[in-house]
């Protein structure tokens, strides 16, 4: 769990998440935004631990219930089934924008200190 004070230079374990909105989409695209993660985990040099993917492809982020992939990873965190310490996406459009993702990056941050980070930010706080 994660301290109020985040510092990338500790050693997290984190989640990779992955989603493409519809079938006309690249296939790979889940895969790729994974290796852009992986990437820029790498070039910037931080010890952190990968644990597990989770992906949902040809799934609008718009509902939350109808992306099993998002669901099973969010019943891990909350059973314990996975403790990291972040969950990574290459951009912050992947888990959603609406209210409800809203109110779980706020439940994953307080209730089980799991803060979301992106690569397009070079994985800087959003707090």
């Amino acid at each position: 769990m994660i301290t109020p004070d985040f510092n990338p230079a500790n050693e997290y374990k984190f989640l990779r998440y992955g989603r493409m909105s519809d079938d006309h989409q690249n296939p790979r695209s889940p895969d790729q935004q994974f290796s852009t993660v992986g990437e820029k985990v790498h070039r910037l040099r931080l010890p952190w631990l990968h644990l597990r993917d989770y992906r949902d492809a040809g799934i609008t982020g718009k509902f939350i219930k109808r992306r099993p992939g998002l669901t099973s990873m969010l019943a891990d965190i909350r059973s314990g089934r996975v403790r990291p310490d972040l969950i990574l996406l290459d951009t912050s459009e992947r888990l959603g924008r609406s209210d409800e993702i809203a109110e779980i990056r706020r439940i994953l941050r307080v209730r089980y200190g799991v803060l979301i980070l992106t690569a397009d930010s070079n994985f800087a706080d959003p707090t």
